[in-house]
């Protein structure tokens, strides 16, 4: 057991172990004469009291420095796709491309002939519909064969319009030619002298223009 003193006298005696001295087994006062101490003896340990109340919040304390940054975490999950954005202004016209090859005309389009030979993009009259062919040697008949495509068929004729308004009349022509003169007509008959029974004549001048004057 060891015993603790409380050093009366700091300076007494030459006193060097601040009175924390071993003071044999036993508690007694006075336990080292030369400070002049008393010493008591730790006893045993005594049941844990109750535990107090909490006491209040201290003030907050000041903002800590920013830690350092943390390594990067693992990639995550695919997010949904979002909506489709508004469509964007129309770009500037590009340059105009290359002129493509001549491609066959309609104007080369032929009446079909199940002993001719044609070629891919060949046109063909078949039943009064315009066919174009697909490969090269097609077989089949146009309209049955999945060698040949529909280009424009024929309908039925349709019912006779009404009849539209009469036109203005056009200019008059030019004068035509002069025909030619026509054969001599047949002689006529005899005639006979007309019967007079009275004649005046008169001739007078009236300035210088005479004038007769015929009176029957």
């Amino acid at each position: 057991m060891y015993c603790y003193g409380v050093r009366s006298n700091a300076n007494r005696c030459g006193c060097q172990s601040g009175c924390q001295n071993h003071c044999s087994n036993g508690c007694q006062n006075g336990c080292n004469s030369c400070c002049g101490a008393t010493c008591w003896c730790q006893g045993p340990t005594g049941p844990t009291g109750a535990t107090g109340a909490p006491g209040l919040n201290g003030p907050q304390g000041p903002t800590g420095p920013t830690g350092a940054t943390g390594p990067q975490g693992p990639q995550g999950l695919q997010g949904p796709i979002g909506p489709t954005g508004p469509t964007g202004a129309t770009g500037a016209t590009g340059p105009t491309g290359a002129t493509g090859a001549t491609g066959q005309g309609l104007d080369t389009a032929t009446a079909f002939s199940p002993f001719a030979f044609y070629s891919a993009g060949d046109f063909v009259y078949y039943n009064g519909s315009l066919y174009r062919a697909d490969i090269n040697n097609p077989s089949g008949i146009p309209g049955t064969s999945p060698d040949y495509t529909l280009i424009t068929a024929v309908g039925p004729t349709g019912a006779t319009g009404p009849t539209g308004p009469t036109g203005a009349t056009g200019a008059t022509g030019a004068t035509g030619a002069t025909g030619q003169t026509g054969a001599t007509g047949a002689t006529g008959h005899t005639g006979f002298a007309p019967r007079i029974d009275k004649c005046l004549f008169a001739l007078y001048n009236k300035g210088t223009r005479p004038e007769r004057i015929w009176r029957t």
